[in-house]
């Protein structure tokens, strides 16, 4: 059940789609992606769990875990770096 609201937005039944605060659906692609927020939220969690990755390899002699750990903090810095361009941006 779709009823036309004001403005181009559009409710839905409560089965058909997810809702925000307000109870209303955005009409259109105006699905939103990550924030830069939430990008640099995952950027620190991969950057401490790569610490604790290389530190457990390099304590254990684990090369493999080590450079998993190290794999872990690039993949911090590119998260970083993706949330600093959304910045810019805005």
């Amino acid at each position: 059940m779709q009823t036309r609201g004001t403005g181009g937005v559009y409710r839905f039944g409560p089965r058909l789609r997810p809702r925000g605060r307000d109870g209303l659906a955005t009409k259109g692609a105006d699905v939103p992606g990550k924030s830069s927020r939430e990008d640099r939220n995952e950027g620190a969690m991969d950057r401490a769990k790569g610490r604790m990755k290389e530190a457990g390899g390099a304590l254990t002699g684990d090369k493999d875990k080590k450079s998993e750990g190290r794999s872990d903090q690039r993949k911090a810095k590119a998260k970083d770096k993706k949330a600093a361009a959304k910045d810019l941006l805005k």
